[in-house]
Formats: structure tokens, C-alpha cells, sequence
């Protein structure tokens, strides 16, 4: 199991997306976590055909900040619920494993990060999930 997070701070510039797609092809991870992509709708189908992944959550970007990706292959995704600032996902591994994986982009502004504690307190389920 390869799982890849990184701040790419923006998808749209070619050297970034080039490393990105390094990194992928030498970890070939089955689900990679972008954020600070500032991308816009429409804009995350086409990197995830380049990229070779057979699924895509968009999240899109506030003007030029912000923006998440989430991409998958080889595995069942469920997306619970997303934001702004979050992705929540179930996952479905080929082996029948299940596991759920909650990504957060933390505000960088102190008085909100306070807030962005009470996220993932809000979205804790009740279910058995790793």
C-alpha cells in the first residue's frame, strides 16, 4: 500500500506537475493526496488521465489559493464528505480491507486554526474504521 500527500503549491505549473509525475511513477501509489493545487473545475479529469489514475475528487481552488486532489487507483473510494479545507474518504483495498482517511489542509491563519481542530472532532464517525 503507496500513499503519496504533498503540497504541490499549484498544479497548473509545468515543473510542478512534472515532479509531481516523477514521484509517481517511482512510488506508484494507489491513492495520492494533492493540496494547494489552484486549479479550477473541469482542470483534474485531464491530469488524472496524464497521471494514470482511474479515479479523481476535485476540490477546486478560492481565486489562486487553495484547491484539493484526490486521486485513486486499483481500490474501491467512497467519498464521505469534502470542503474547502477537507477530504474524507472510505477506502476499499483489492484485498477486502477497509480503512477510512481523513486529509485536512490547516489554515495558515492562527485564529482559524482553532477551527480547523473542530473539523475532524465534527466529522468523527461512530463506524469501526481504522
Amino acid at each position: 500500500m503507496n500513499i503519496l500527500c504533498w503540497n504541490v503549491r499549484g498544479l497548473g505549473n509545468p515543473r510542478a506537475f512534472l515532479a509531481l509525475k516523477r514521484v509517481i511513477k517511482r512510488l506508484s501509489p494507489n491513492l495520492v493526496f494533492v493540496c494547494e493545487t489552484r486549479l479550477h473545475k473541469g482542470e483534474a479529469d485531464r491530469i488524472r488521465c496524464l497521471l494514470g489514475f482511474e479515479g479523481v475528487l476535485q476540490v477546486e481552488s478560492v481565486g489562486k489559493s487553495g484547491g484539493l486532489l484526490l486521486f485513486w487507483k486499483d481500490w474501491e473510494v467512497s467519498v464521505l464528505s469534502f470542503s474547502k479545507r477537507h477530504i474524507d474518504v472510505r477506502v476499499k483495498m483489492e484485498n477486502g480491507v477497509r480503512w477510512q482517511f481523513f486529509w485536512v489542509l490547516w489554515s495558515p491563519s492562527p485564529p482559524d486554526r482553532a477551527a480547523s481542530w473542530e473539523l475532524p472532532r465534527r466529522l468523527r464517525r461512530v463506524d469501526k474504521f481504522p
